[in-house]
């Protein structure tokens, strides 16, 4: 992702006012594109996370917001974690509703995914979470 590409995902979660989005467009441009690699923990080959980031697009944003705290806000606990995946959960609700009227089914079908896609990041992102951390501990001893 490019700094002008991470301008533009970071526009597009200011204004759909996502949770989070002030620590999000608080990062520079640079950092937001290098924590950004999509859906699924970075341990994914490239190829498993581009075929989930097509299947998944309506939460691209929620997922952008994510990595970055997975990235910039991590602390290794367990409440942190908590909170990263309470907020991926909001703002993919959100944005299933900013993309879908309340009469469209297909509304309610892409809610149920992000609550899917919730509890599968807290049910099997923990060590994803940890590892993340160890690599935030190793740049900074560096």
């Amino acid at each position: 992702m490019t700094p002008y590409e991470a301008q533009q995902r970071k526009d597009t979660i200011r204004a759909a006012e996502m949770y989070g989005w002030q620590f999000v467009c608080g990062l520079t441009d640079e950092q937001f594109a290098s924590a950004c690699n999509g859906c699924g923990p970075e341990s994914w080959p490239d190829e498993w996370r581009a075929r989930l980031d097509k299947w998944l697009s309506t939460f691209g944003p929620a997922f952008d917001g994510h990595d970055c705290r997975f990235t910039f806000d991590n602390d290794g606990s367990r409440e942190k974690f908590d909170y990263a995946n309470d907020e991926l959960e909001k703002n993919c609700l959100l944005l299933a509703n900013l993309k879908y009227a309340w009469y469209n089914p297909l509304r309610y079908f892409a809610r149920n995914r992000a609550r899917l896609i919730a509890k599968a990041c807290r049910n099997f992102g923990w060590q994803a979470w940890k590892d993340a951390f160890a690599k935030k501990q190793t740049k900074e001893n560096t």
